[in-house]
């Protein structure tokens, strides 16, 4: 059973119209708000063969990445701001991370990694 995307109730009968320009998946009374779209076909969704998918979940931050940070960035002779243009993030993120007060993401943390030749991700223990 599935749920009406307008009210909320479970039913086995559900249909798609189109309220304003968005389409949804409604029940019968819902169904009054909009305009029935005919023939639409949900798609399945793609999988991801598993041998695509990224194992991240051995992958920790070091203990003094702040350090890290400041230190790379003083080498490459940038300022915080400079930085944050350069790997287009906010100013604000690269102060936390510099000070300690923020650990990076992952995603930030490779950034970071790319843009002052540092190290900042090792692998965990499993």
């Amino acid at each position: 059973m599935a749920e009406c995307e307008i009210c909320g109730k479970s039913s086995y009968d559900l249909s798609y119209v189109k309220v304003e320009g968005t389409l949804f998946k409604v029940c019968l009374n819902c169904a009054s708000l909009g305009n029935k779209v005919e023939g639409y076909v949900d798609k399945p969704m793609k999988k991801i063969p598993p041998s695509i998918k990224r194992r991240e979940d051995n992958q920790v931050i070091v203990s003094d990445y702040g350090r890290r940070v400041s230190v790379g960035r003083q080498h490459a002779g940038l300022k915080q701001e400079d930085l944050a243009k350069k790997i287009n993030e906010r100013l604000s993120h690269i102060k936390a991370v510099e000070s300690g007060k923020r650990t990076p993401s992952l995603k930030l943390a490779r950034k970071l990694e790319n843009a002052l030749n540092i190290v900042l991700i090792e692998r965990g223990e499993i």
